[in-house]
C-alpha cells in the first residue's frame, strides 16, 4: 500500500485496500443480522460461528492466489522494486532509530489512536447494552459498509491532482479535525444519554431496536459515521507513510512501527474500559486522543515533500532509469559492478513530471534483456 502504488495514488490504492477489507467485516456483520434476525436473546447462536469459521478456511486458501511481487507490473510499466532483506540484528537496529526520527514522533499520538476508539464503538456504545442483538448487527452492517465510501473519499482528496501533495497533507489534516470535532461532539451529546448504571437496569424489552425509527435513527446515523471516521484516519495514516519514502524497506520499517503504536493503543482502551471507568470518561479520551493526533500531525505534513524520494532511500520503486551509452561512470562505458555506488545521469518519471538529474545510487542489477535498463 505504501511503496507499491505510483506517487499519484497512493490514496486511492489504500482506498480500494480498505474497501476491500472492509467488505470482509461487512460480511460479518450480515451474516449474524440475518441468522439472528428474529434473536431475543442478548447473544448469537452456534449456527453464526460456524458460518464464519468455514469463510475463514476458505479466506486462507486465497492467499495462495497473490501474485509474488516479482511479477508486479505498475500502470506505467514500471516493476516494483524487491530487495533481499537484511538481517533481523540489523532491521532491529533499523526500527529502533525510528524512535529518534521526528517524524514517527509527531506521528504518535495519531497511530496510537486510530485503534484506541475501537474499544469505545465496540464495547461501550455498540456492545454495551443499549441495543438488541439484531439492531447491534445491523449498526456494525452500516459501520463498516460507511469505512468504504470514506476511504474512497478520502483517498481520492489525498491524491487530487495539480495540488502539491504538501496542501493535499493540509487538506487532509483539516478534514480530519473537522471530523473529529463535528462526530466526536455528536457522541459527547449521545453520551449524554446513559451511562453504566442506566445500561445495568435495562430490559430487554426496553432497549433501542431498528423497528422503532424514532428512537434509532440518531444513534444508527452517528456509528456509521463513527465507521466512516475510522476509514479517513486510518488512509490518512497510510498515505502519510507512503509521502515520506517510496523506498520498500523505509515503508515495511514504517508501517511495522505504525502498528506497534496503533496496538499498544487497542492494548491501553482494552486496559481502561476493564477498569469500569465511567463511559463519558471514556468518550472524552477519545476526543482528546483524535485531536492532539492531528495536531501533532502538523509538522509533519509541513515537511512533506511532492516526491517521496529522500536521503539514504537505495531505491525509488517510482523513478525508471533509462541509461543511456555514457550514463554510467559520466561518460565511461565501463559497466559498474552489481553492489557498486556510482553516479548516474539519469531521466526521471516523478510525480512532478520527466526531469533530468544527476544521481548517486548502488547497482543492484541488470536487465537480462538490455545493459541500458537497471
Amino acid at each position: 500500500m505504501c511503496s507499491y502504488p505510483e506517487e499519484g495514488n497512493k490514496g486511492k490504492y489504500f482506498g480500494i485496500f480498505w474497501s476491500i477489507f472492509n467488505c470482509g467485516a461487512t460480511l460479518g456483520s450480515l451474516i449474524p443480522l440475518v441468522i439472528e434476525w428474529h434473536n431475543t436473546e442478548s447473544h448469537v447462536s452456534i449456527r453464526t460461528y460456524i458460518v464464519f469459521m468455514v469463510i475463514m478456511a476458505i479466506g486462507s486458501l486465497l492467499v495462495l492466489l497473490l501474485l509474488p511481487p516479482t511479477q508486479v507490473i505498475r500502470d506505467d510499466g514500471t516493476p516494483v522494486a524487491v530487495y533481499k532483506y537484511s538481517s533481523w540484528t540489523t532491521e532491529g537496529i533499523e526500527i529502533a532509530k525510528l524512535f529518534a526520527d521526528w517524524r514517527m514522533l509527531c506521528l504518535i499520538p495519531m497511530f496510537f489512536t486510530s485503534n484506541w476508539f475501537y474499544t469505545y464503538q465496540f464495547s461501550v456504545v455498540n456492545g454495551g447494552g443499549l441495543f438488541t442483538t439484531r439492531t447491534r448487527a445491523l449498526n456494525g452492517t452500516l459501520y463498516w459498509s460507511s469505512q468504504i465510501l470514506g476511504s474512497n473519499l478520502m483517498g481520492n482528496l489525498l491524491d487530487l491532482k495539480h495540488v502539491s501533495r504538501k496542501i493535499r497533507a493540509f487538506l487532509g489534516l483539516g478534514v480530519l479535525m473537522v471530523a473529529v470535532m463535528a462526530i466526536w461532539g455528536g457522541g459527547f451529546a449521545f453520551q449524554r444519554t446513559f451511562n453504566r448504571t442506566s445500561i445495568r437496569a435495562l430490559a430487554e424489552a426496553d432497549k433501542i431496536d431498528l423497528a422503532n425509527s424514532k428512537r434509532y435513527a440518531g444513534p444508527v446515523t452517528l456509528y456509521a459515521l463513527y465507521g466512516l471516521f475510522d476509514a479517513i484516519w486510518q488512509t490518512y495514516c497510510y498515505w502519510m507513510l507512503g509521502a515520506l519514502s517510496n523506498d520498500t524497506q523505509k515503508a515495511a520499517r514504517f508501517a511495522g512501527f505504525y502498528k506497534a503504536i496503533q496496538n499498544a493503543g487497542a492494548a491501553s482502551a482494552g486496559q481502561v474500559d476493564a477498569k469500569k471507568v465511567s463511559f463519558m470518561t471514556e468518550l472524552l479520551l477519545n476526543w482528546l486522543f483524535c485531536f492532539l493526533g492531528v495536531v501533532c500531525a502538523i509538522p509533519v505534513a509541513w515537511s512533506v515533500q511532492n516526491t517521496g524520494r529522500s536521503v539514504g532511500d537505495d531505491l525509488n520503486p517510482d523513478k525508471s532509469f533509462s541509461l543511456s551509452k555514457a550514463a554510467y561512470g559520466h561518460g565511461s562505458v565501463t559497466k559498474p559492478a552489481v553492489g557498486q555506488t556510482t553516479t548516474l545521469d539519469v531521466e526521471g518519471k516523478g510525480e512532478t513530471g520527466d526531469k533530468p538529474e544527476t544521481t548517486t545510487t548502488q547497482i543492484l542489477g541488470w536487465s537480462e534483456t538490455s545493459e541500458e535498463q537497471v
